[in-house]
């Protein structure tokens, strides 16, 4: 069963035995917010001063609007642009062009979804580039000066980083591949997070290991712990990856904002680390922290899914509530107050 075809299964699933009301998937990047229902539908909110959320116009919302789009699949966003697959397999796309990322033939940037190819299965966005595979297998890239999508030689990212490293899975091995050639780092892996200049692999046997290029302009290692090694120590990409301080062994899901670690626990539990200077890790204190602190409690599956952006943490939970933490200058939380708050509220979508 391909990506698609299972993707397309779920929604018919979800519609038989769920509200139609109910949430298919979250996608927080930057500083805005998207929500995919299951019927296909698609809400949006947050900072849109490039068009990256579709709705026509420039401005932000501080409340999730209606996009004017059904039928959709599948969402990805970077920080200034986003993708959408739709069920019949044609990839959209708006907000900023100026270097090509949306493959359109043209740097004209575009404040409404405009339809760029059809059969899509997958796609992936990186800050100024995005790289799509088409049903046929194959894989192209456009963006950083290139505005047509171009074929590559090179497999399908599993993640891509901004600062144009990408991350790929080849069965159960974890590659990073710059350009030139693929190189083993680690076996075993089940999942690869990014934030903005690193990334995360959750192993099969519930460990993590972090890698990165050490400071960044957002965050300094040795003020957030980005790495969670508890050092200051940089550690570049082509190094050994290093195992987190998180409860190794009994991770199950890992999940990454631009400068933050979270991770659910076997006990379903909600754990978080790094960046907290907008109480986007929901802590009673704006204070950034490299030692993973409790965030949601266990003894229940405490959460579906997480999404973070650069300021702003969203979490899905099993009964359908929506929840969000941190900043919200934008309206990313989906909120009309502009402020930060160490408490996370509910997110009601009509």
């Amino acid at each position: 069963m391909t990506p698609s075809q299972y993707d397309s299964l779920v929604a018919k699933l979800m519609k038989m035995f769920t509200p139609r009301s109910m949430v298919k998937q979250i996608i927080a990047s930057g500083n805005h917010t998207f929500f995919l229902k299951v019927d296909g539908t698609v809400w949006a909110t947050g900072d849109n001063d490039s068009g990256q959320l579709g709705i026509g116009n420039t401005i932000s919302q501080n409340v999730p609007v209606q996009l004017a789009v059904t039928g959709v699949r599948s969402i990805v966003a970077g920080k200034y642009h986003t993708l959408m697959i739709k069920m019949d397999g044609t990839l959209w796309g708006c907000g900023l062009n100026r270097q090509g990322q949306l493959g359109i033939g043209n740097t004209v940037s575009q404040v409404s979804l405009v339809r760029i190819v059809d059969s899509v299965d997958q796609v992936a966005v990186g800050l100024n580039l995005s790289y799509v595979m088409r049903k046929n297998g194959l894989n192209y890239l456009t963006g950083r000066g290139g505005t047509i999508l171009t074929r590559i030689n090179q497999p399908f990212p599993d993640f891509v980083l901004d600062n144009g490293v990408l991350v790929y899975l080849n069965g159960t091995d974890l590659y990073q591949y710059s350009g030139m050639g693929g190189s083993l780092v680690r076996p075993g892996v089940k999942k690869i997070v990014a934030g903005d200049l690193y990334y995360y692999a959750l192993t099969e046997n519930g460990y993590v290991f972090g890698y990165g290029t050490g400071a960044s302009y957002a965050c300094p290692v040795q003020i957030c712990g980005r790495l969670y090694n508890g050092t200051t120590h940089q550690i570049m990409i082509d190094t050994i990856p290093q195992l987190t301080k998180s409860p190794q062994g009994s991770v199950t899901d890992i999940y990454a904002g631009s400068n933050t670690l979270l991770f659910v626990r076997a006990d379903g539990s909600v754990w978080g680390q790094g960046d907290n200077s907008k109480f986007q890790l929901s802590l009673d204190r704006s204070v950034n922290t490299n030692i993973p602190q409790q965030i949601i409690p266990g003894g229940i599956p405490a959460t579906t899914t997480i999404a973070a952006g650069l300021y702003h943490t969203i979490f899905w939970k099993y009964d359908g509530t929506v929840l969000g933490g941190g900043d919200n200058q934008y309206g990313e939380l989906g909120s009309p107050t502009p402020s930060a708050n160490p408490y996370m509220w509910q997110i009601t979508l009509p």
